[in-house]
């Protein structure tokens, strides 16, 4: 008899009303970016929320047996999937803000495995040595990167693809050999990018407008050569093809895989047998 394969490994849904915080603002009625991304009813969220269960699913070989890096958590709505999946895991995040909503989700969901590094004004690289350190006798061999890579850089195309490279390249000097990152990426051009554009035109949800032109350039040429000029952190601008090709030189590629909305990869480093 045939073996099945293993199901793929749930996102946890977070059921705290930690991320509606008291006097929070995000956008409309909801309090915070996961609220408004991921929480709320609809199939857009959940749509939003495939992401990470593709993440979890491409991490599974790694469940139970290293600690997790979180880089780039946000307000921690990915952390209570850590705590059930590896013995203990690190959120990390340069807005306090947000940094302050995480820790109350790890307080309100009783994630005692899990801890909130806030990098506000420090370096990183330094924050996170010193938290890693501190529980030496748990190695943290793998990180997620989920949606976070796209707002590194400068504004200029070839500048920022280097400084999102350096920035894996680092991750993977921090990380317990032999190290591994998740990372998921918009899809910004392709014909994903164009269905998603016309979605947003549809409804009125575009945040960053793109013309017509310029959507059918990166829609079907993929030619973000007009729209690069415009990154200032969010999306528009950001090419997942040449962050890709920046990324092959200092990290081998493991797996790929795709969704509607994002690219993700499981990146190794370069001398990873």
């Amino acid at each position: 008899m045939s073996r099945r394969a293993p199901e793929p490994a749930p996102f946890v849904y977070p059921h705290t009303r930690a991320f509606q915080p008291a006097g929070g603002r995000y956008r409309g009625p909801y309090r915070s970016y996961s609220h408004y991304n991921y929480l709320r009813p609809g199939p857009i969220a959940a749509l939003k929320r495939r992401h990470f269960a593709v993440a979890l699913e491409l991490a599974r070989p790694w469940f139970h047996g290293t600690g997790a890096l979180d880089f780039g958590c946000a307000d921690g709505i990915l952390l209570p999937s850590l705590a059930r999946y590896f013995p203990r895991a690190i959120g990390v995040d340069r807005d306090p803000a947000a940094c302050a909503i995480a820790n109350a989700v790890v307080a309100d969901l009783g994630l005692d495995n899990v801890r909130v590094v806030c990098t506000a004004g420090t370096g990183t690289s330094d924050a996170l040595r010193t938290a890693i350190g501190a529980t030496p006798r748990t190695p943290y061999g793998i990180a997620f990167a989920l949606e976070t890579l796209e707002h590194i850089g400068a504004p200029n195309r070839r500048d920022a693809d280097a400084l999102r490279a350096s920035t894996v390249r680092d991750l993977l000097a921090l990380l317990a050999p032999p190290a591994r990152i998740i990372v998921s990426v918009p899809r910004m051009t392709g014909l994903a990018f164009l269905a998603k554009y016309g979605a947003q035109r549809l409804l009125g949800v575009a945040d960053e407008p793109v013309s017509l032109r310029e959507a059918l350039d990166a829609g079907v040429r993929r030619d973000t050569t007009a729209l690069a000029p415009r990154w200032r952190g969010g999306h528009v601008g950001f090419d997942e093809g040449t962050f890709e090709r920046a990324v092959r030189g200092v990290a081998r590629i493991h797996q790929r895989r795709t969704t509607w909305l994002s690219a993700l990869y499981v990146l190794e480093s370069r001398d990873s047998a």
